[in-house]
């Protein structure tokens, strides 16, 4: 059986509380992780990991973050110090085969659910907290278009034929 340790791994410290008491400032200590609100994280009180949830984060810079989670009112000042843990299971399969390298995707085709191409993927735009493809459109513009690096959009990757599918939000193509 696999320790607690083996089992979270710890990617951000809470820094101080911030704003109005229900927030933190938080530092990143592993680079390039995402803290999603669909995913808990971990804090530990007693020795033992309590899992919130995030409602809000806001990007500080390219190492922090200001983050609200769940039912948090009033423990701000309590959660200072603490580490931010990760399941190590989450966090793999959150990153790593998803988007851990995303340059590995260039020249990959990107498919709409029906298999209609939508472009090739020419640039990876890696901006802070919000990494985008930049897709050279098939159609008769040839345009590059911005689609967000988002497991929300980015539904499918198939590395054998070198493709991505994608759900897009409507009008998202015709910016």
């Amino acid at each position: 059986m696999q320790s607690t340790a083996d089992k979270l791994l710890p990617v951000a410290k809470i820094v101080k509380s911030f704003g109005s008491g229900d927030q933190v400032l938080i530092r990143y200590i592993v680079p390039d992780t995402e803290l999603v609100p669909e995913v808990p994280v971990f804090l530990h009180f007693d020795g033992l990991p309590v899992p919130f949830f995030i409602e809000s984060i806001n990007q500080r810079g390219d190492n922090g973050a200001i983050v609200r989670f769940f039912d948090s009112e009033n423990l701000s000042a309590e959660l200072s110090g603490k580490e931010i843990y990760l399941s190590r299971k989450e966090n793999r399969n959150h990153t790593s085969d998803n988007f851990n390298d995303p340059d590995l995707l260039k020249d990959f085709s990107l498919l709409s659910p029906e298999g209609e191409l939508l472009g090739t993927v020419k640039n990876i735009y890696n901006f802070p907290g919000n990494p985008c493809l930049g897709v050279l459109s098939s159609g008769a513009s040839g345009k590059e278009l911005l689609i967000p690096l988002h497991s929300d959009l980015i539904v499918n990757i198939n590395r054998k034929k070198r493709q991505l599918t994608a759900i897009l939000p409507k009008g998202l193509l015709e910016l």
